[in-house]
């Protein structure tokens, strides 16, 4: 086990410093569950939706927001 991470401020780091992680929101999609998202053909429109709803980084925001332009629905 582990945890992905994401650069939000550019810098260095050095062996032995401190790293800590802050958990996701509860109910946020899993890793898994993005990578099911991004081999999908035609993800649910209301899964996409509820992504959303979520801190997401910039490229997954804009393939979410691109994948939910393209399903139909209301």
């Amino acid at each position: 086990p582990g945890f992905y991470t994401r650069v939000l401020a550019g810098g260095e780091v050095g062996r032995r410093d401190e790293v800590t992680r802050i958990p996701a929101p509860k109910g946020a999609p899993t890793i898994a569950e993005l990578f099911d998202l991004w081999y999908s053909a035609a993800p649910p429109r209301q899964t996409l939706e509820g992504y959303l709803t979520y801190p997401l980084g910039l490229r997954l925001r804009r393939t979410v927001e691109e994948l939910l332009a393209r399903t139909p629905g209301p």
